[in-house]
């Protein structure tokens, strides 16, 4: 008796999660082929003017890259300045940033460094940086990161179309040799994929390695300040933010390949972690009701899952149940990896996408509840929300 009451209250749970999770799926994918049916935007004038912000800490391995991108950017020279925020760095990055303006006198350069303090994290450096900034558009990327010589152009060129309050492109990984990086890359495409798709109606996700808003937007919505009390989600709070006061057709997604930014995998197993529970703890100050729908849908069919998966140990019976429901995931969610993999020309990772599914269980659980209960360390600092 007791284990038919289990079988039909797992079978209830996962039937309407698992339905829920299906018409999200969905949705998402035909957005996002909506959305890379449009095409390329033709160039435009380039007289919108830029500034790009940088947050770093601790980059003195990686930091040049980005600056050597941007000096070679085919955007009009006296349009745009770049901004570097030195976030407490105990490294050479300030020296290494120095040293580069020093090299490249003809670009617009502004460079400050942050001192140590309770009010610490990259929101108190963006912030800061932003103060500085006179540019039209404030342009955000990461210090880790690389972009194509058409990144500024093709913003600009997408942001005439419609002048939206924020925009936010594609991001991707660039070192992914193991097997270990190369699921990390194809789980990290399904978040961006999912976050382009969502905002074709319903904006919710965005990554701070590629996001761009009018300075004036962001002045108005008193941007970061509220959200100071999380030294995560700079990027998605802004969002939230925007999207409440300006409405959801004020925030655009670009998908031209030519506006991706590259970042890196991480190498090992424990910084992986805490980057993702550093991600999941934002998610305690979300208030918007479309972010909270889209995470309790796809937390709970994940979890009734990897719970019937455990059960089943005990109750041979849940076995079956959690097989079917794995194989209609594993259908599920193949054809919007499928596009995004396409789309950036990595097909490759697609090799990999069974024993993601696999992995993808235990880790979301994890990562998701340690994010509402865990301490993480992020780049030298212990971090506590």
């Amino acid at each position: 008796m007791i284990r038919t009451i289990i079988d039909i209250l797992f079978i209830g749970i996962l039937a309407i999660s698992g339905f829920l999770y299906l018409v999200l799926i969905i949705e998402y994918t035909l957005n996002l082929r909506l959305l890379l049916k449009k095409g390329e935007v033709l160039p435009d004038d380039n007289t919108v003017t830029i500034s790009v912000i940088i947050a770093a800490r601790n980059e003195e391995n990686n930091i040049k890259i980005i600056l050597n991108d941007l000096v070679k950017q085919n955007y009009p020279i006296d349009k745009f300045e770049i901004i570097i925020i030195d976030d407490s760095s105990d490294d050479d990055t300030y020296n290494i940033v120095y040293d580069f303006i020093n090299d490249n006198g003809s670009h617009a350069f502004q460079l400050i460094k942050t001192e140590e303090k309770k009010n610490f994290g990259k929101k108190n450096a963006l912030t800061q940086g932003i103060a500085l900034a006179k540019g039209e558009l404030i342009v955000q990327t990461d210090a880790d990161c690389s972009v194509g010589p058409e990144w500024l152009s093709t913003i600009v060129n997408n942001f005439n179309q419609t002048k939206p309050k924020m925009m936010f492109g594609l991001v991707a990984y660039q070192n992914d040799k193991t097997i270990f990086e190369k699921l990390q890359h194809l789980e990290f495409l399904s978040l961006i994929a999912s976050g382009a798709a969502a905002a074709y109606t319903k904006p919710i996700l965005c990554n701070g390695a590629n996001l761009i808003y009018e300075r004036k937007a962001y002045q108005e919505v008193n941007a970061l300040g509220i959200d100071e009390i999380y030294a995560s989600g700079d990027d998605v709070f802004l969002l939230l933010r925007l999207k409440k006061h300006f409405g959801n057709e004020n925030i655009k997604v670009i998908t031209d390949i030519k506006a991706i930014v590259y970042t890196q995998a991480k190498e090992t197993l424990k910084e992986f972690i805490h980057q993702r529970i550093r991600w999941a703890s934002k998610s305690k100050g979300y208030k918007d009701w479309d972010i909270i729908k889209v995470t309790l849908i796809v937390f709970t069919f994940n979890i009734g899952l990897l719970l019937t998966l455990i059960l089943s140990i005990f109750l041979n019976s849940l076995f079956s149940l959690f097989l079917i429901f794995f194989i209609l995931k594993i259908i599920i969610d193949i054809p919007i990896l499928y596009i995004i993999c396409k789309h950036i020309q990595r097909r490759d990772l697609l090799k990999y996408y069974i024993l993601l599914q696999i992995v993808y269980l235990p880790y979301l659980c994890f990562t998701a509840t340690a994010g509402f209960t865990s301490k993480y360390s992020w780049k030298g600092r212990n971090i506590t929300n």
